[in-house]
């Protein structure tokens, strides 16, 4: 179903930074992507790059539209956090693989991401947090 729990973590308890919060852009844009069958066919069988995923909220409603591959990027502090939501979160009958790596921007893009096809690159409130 459509139904997505996100945990964030308000007190730092995961140890992540602004991305260990929610932010309105997925928030806004999962009930959009979802709505029709017509906006999930633009998402159909795609592989998917998200940058900055934080909760991973957007790239879970991309894999519940019907995503092939979605990969969930951000800081290696933040993915503990973003794992656990895309494990809360995976419905393996759709048949989209979801995984959390680690990305740093202003860093060589790792071999995984430059070796490999995709089809969209996408963020959501993507901020950036110094002391990260």
């Amino acid at each position: 179903g459509d139904v997505v729990r996100i945990l964030s973590d308000v007190n730092g308890s995961w140890g992540g930074t602004c991305g260990a919060s929610l932010w309105a852009a997925s928030t806004a844009a999962f009930p959009w992507i979802i709505a029709t069958e017509e906006r999930r066919c633009l998402f159909k069988d795609c592989a998917v790059l998200e940058l900055g995923a934080g909760l991973g909220l957007f790239g879970i409603a991309l894999s519940k539209a019907g995503a092939a591959r979605a990969t969930l990027t951000d800081l290696p502090l933040q993915l503990p956090l973003l794992q656990h939501n895309i494990s809360s979160n995976l419905d393996r009958r759709s048949g989209c693989t979801v995984e959390a790596r680690a990305l740093e921007w202003g860093t060589p893009l790792p071999a995984w991401a430059a070796s490999q096809r995709w089809d969209l690159i996408v963020g959501a409130d993507l901020v950036y947090d110094e002391a990260a």
